[in-house]
Formats: C-alpha cells, structure tokens, sequence
C-alpha cells in the first residue's frame, strides 16, 4: 500500500525531501518549457499551467489540449 503523510515546512527539516522538491520543480519547469514549444499559443512559461486570468482565456480562445489540460 502506499502511504501518504505530510511534513509541515518539511524542506527546512529533511534534506531528502529539500532535494526532492529541487528536482520535482526543474523537471516541472523542463515540462512547461517543452509544452511551450509545443504549443506556443498557451505561453505555459508564463504561467506555468496555473489557472491563471491569461491562461483560463487561452483555453477558452484555442480549447483544451487532450493529455496536457485536466478536465
């Protein structure tokens, strides 16, 4: 089974999971980099993919690109 749990301000009290959230967040911004390539009309450098005003319009405006948008 896979167990879930959370440490409050964990990245000050474990280095593992400092490095972790390091390589969680290069990999994330490698993505939006590369989906930006892809698709250059939804400026995922900008705003990473968060629901942002620009971004919510951007979907509106072009629609929702299957396997990148959750629905």
């Amino acid at each position: 089974p896979v167990v879930l749990m959370s440490a409050v301000h964990g990245e000050s009290k474990s280095r593992a999971i400092a490095a972790a959230s390091i390589v969680a967040t290069e990999l994330f911004e490698r993505e939006m980099d590369r989906l930006a390539h892809l698709y250059p009309s939804y400026s995922f450098t900008g705003h990473h993919g968060y629901g942002t005003a620009a971004h919510v319009a951007e979907m509106k405006h072009w629609g929702i690109v299957e396997g990148v948008h959750r629905e």
